[in-house]
């Protein structure tokens, strides 16, 4: 599923390989995968980023945004499953298989643990 939902991340703003990845949550067992993570990416910034990093955390599972993001979306609407961009103009909510909603306002981005 990650590939689906990752993939306008990546083609937005010209993603390529990241430079460090971090994953907390379950092991996987022998047959699947965790139920439950939080994998951390840092990505090289490009022409379309503020910073010469960007970071990029995926959330599986039960895990979900910390508070600091879910408030940045107006009445706090999380989709079950999709993708929350927060930028410097704004926030882009991109559901999977629904319609982007963007909310144009200038944001700080939030110090997420």
């Amino acid at each position: 599923m990650g590939c689906h939902i990752l993939d306008p991340v990546f083609k937005s703003i010209g993603l390529t390989a990241p430079i460090s990845v971090r994953s907390e949550g379950s092991a996987p067992n022998q047959w699947n995968w965790p139920l439950d993570s939080e994998v951390r990416y840092v990505f090289p910034g490009t022409a379309y980023t503020a910073e010469k990093t960007l970071p990029v955390t995926w959330y599986d599972g039960a895990q979900k945004p910390p508070q600091a993001i879910r408030a940045l979306l107006e009445g706090d609407d999380l989709p079950g499953t999709g993708s929350i961009l927060v930028g410097t103009q704004g926030v882009l909510v991109v559901p999977h298989v629904a319609r982007p909603c963007f909310t144009g306002q200038e944001v700080q981005r939030p110090q997420v643990p």
